[in-house]
């Protein structure tokens, strides 16, 4: 990973704080996302990297994927790695999803890194680059059994979109 340009979606606190971490130890040069500014500052601040910068992105808003994305290569200058870890949990179960819960998380677990793999493919159709460009996504155990709920689906859904690139 050392020089490697790394765009980690969600972070700000577990898998996506310690690979951010991981990768920082290894010589990367590291954007992190989020939602909320001072838990980014706080996850920055806690890396202690001058590798590591942070964009504030929610990434179930689409419209903003073109401005956020131009932003993070005007950090990095390019990007050799996406890892789409940005997630959100389940708060309500089969019978009582509604379609709020239910665009809440698919909109963040789902159509977030849907359209992020889309456009960063797309850019580095346009650039010309050595080497291998890689895009790792999070699921769950929950991609690998049958859902009820939102939640799982995502999961189940991610795990299956990651097969079709491969």
């Amino acid at each position: 990973l050392n020089g490697k340009k790394l765009l980690i979606t969600g972070g700000t606190s577990g898998i996506g704080f310690h690979i951010a971490k991981k990768a920082l130890s290894c010589g990367a040069y590291v954007v992190i996302t989020g939602r909320n500014e001072q838990r980014l500052k706080d996850a920055v601040n806690n890396l202690s990297s001058t590798k590591c910068q942070y964009v504030i992105w929610d990434h179930s808003d689409i419209s903003i994927l073109p401005t956020k994305l131009s932003e993070v290569i005007k950090i990095l200058g390019d990007i050799d790695v996406v890892i789409n870890n940005a997630g959100v949990p389940p708060m309500k179960f089969f019978s009582q999803v509604d379609e709020e819960e239910w665009n809440r998380i698919y909109n963040t677990n789902l159509k977030g890194p849907y359209f992020l793999i889309q456009n960063v493919v797309e850019y580095w159709k346009q650039e010309s680059f050595s080497g291998y460009k890689k895009i790792l996504n999070i699921s769950s155990q929950g991609g690998f059994v049958g859902a009820t709920y939102p939640y799982r689906m995502t999961k189940w859904d991610l795990r299956g979109l990651t097969e079709g690139l491969g």
